[in-house]
């Protein structure tokens, strides 16, 4: 056996006192960053809504836990920045080469402060416990405005039906229907009613610019908030992107657009009128859309009877005189347009007439 110097044994111990006094200093230190975070709970629930977006919080192979966000937008990740800064949570932007920006968190006071309110990051995504409790409609759309901003898509078209009116649709796209669920009765507290669509199935091809051809592998939800719910959006959640908000912004001022609901006496004329006047007219009288009447007809329950354009006559001389008399002499004698004769003569022998 060997023996061990004296300066061995003295050095082995100061080693030790001073392992034991960066363990003191690291632990007193920790406890102090923890007791400056601020839980401010509205900053912590935008925070919440990003990470469950195009953020990340996961434990690495070492056990340490890193959360962060890497986006295109720099608006965006100011935003994120400016939330955190509010926790006194300090960190740095990076640009990317591939021309994104992105932040990176590894400290461990400032994750086990999060992981108090946020829950790893998994492939079953949950909304977190403070905010399907809470009541308070600030907490709830800065969690909603959080997760728009990451996954949150806005479009804005004109319709050639509806004379030039903007026609708006914003969605949230997922992989996971639960997840949707549990945002959908998040938006009833704050009088948001949207619909659940399913956008793609496996299996299902899509081109890219670039990337080409892409197969999904999962089923593609959409969310999606109708056109007259955008004032309520705007007030309570939105957006901090500005490419995004702008879209919001031009709809809401395009004064062409103003909802309103169907009266009785709307209703009572349409349910008396629909099988005796077009939709065109009924909406000319009422002052609506074409396909604004055919979607209330819908909801009403009502069906429209099919029109008899040709008469007994018309169908004879037809029947008679198809194929032997020239096409525009014929369409003079019955009153119809060539296209018109193809077309029912077509559908006489389909239905063996």
């Amino acid at each position: 056996m060997k023996i061990k110097d004296k300066n061995s044994k003295e050095r082995e111990k100061l080693l030790k006192k001073a392992r034991q006094s960066l363990k003191l200093k690291n632990e007193e230190r920790y406890k102090k960053e923890i007791e400056n975070l601020k839980p401010i709970k509205e900053d912590i629930a935008y925070i919440c809504g990003a990470i469950h977006g195009d953020g990340f919080f996961c434990k690495l192979y070492t056990g340490r836990h890193v959360f962060g966000l890497s986006v295109i937008d720099l608006d965006f990740i100011e935003e994120f920045r400016k939330c955190l800064k509010n926790i006194n949570i300090f960190c740095r932007i990076y640009n990317r080469k591939d021309g994104r920006y992105s932040i990176i968190i590894t400290k461990k006071s400032y994750n086990d402060f999060l992981n108090r309110y946020i829950p790893l990051k998994s492939k079953n995504l949950n909304v977190p416990r403070f905010v399907k409790e809470s009541k308070n409609k600030k907490i709830i759309g800065s969690y909603l405005k959080g997760m728009y901003d990451s996954e949150g898509c806005v479009y804005i078209q004109t319709n050639s039906c509806n004379r030039g009116i903007f026609y708006i649709k914003i969605d949230l796209y997922s992989n996971d229907i639960s997840f949707l669920n549990q945002i959908k009765l998040l938006m009833k507290k704050i009088f948001l009613e949207a619909k659940i669509n399913k956008l793609k199935r496996n299996g299902n091809v899509s081109y890219h610019k670039t990337k080409g051809a892409i197969r999904t592998k999962k089923d593609v939800y959409d969310l999606f908030i109708p056109g007259r719910l955008t004032e309520i959006f705007n007030k309570y959640v939105g957006f901090s992107i500005k490419r995004k908000q702008n879209k919001v912004i031009q709809f809401l001022k395009n004064k062409k657009y103003k909802y309103k609901p169907y009266s009785k006496e709307e209703d009572n004329f349409i349910l008396n009128n629909y099988s005796n006047l077009t939709d065109k007219e009924i909406g000319e009288t009422v002052g609506r859309s074409v396909i604004g009447i055919q979607m209330r007809r819908l909801k009403l329950g009502t069906k429209k009877l099919k029109r008899i354009y040709w008469t007994e006559e018309q169908t004879k001389i037809l029947k008679e005189n198809y194929g032997k008399i020239n096409n525009k002499e014929l369409s003079i004698m019955i009153g119809k347009p060539v296209t018109c004769l193809v077309t029912q003569n077509c559908r006489m022998k389909k239905n063996k007439f």
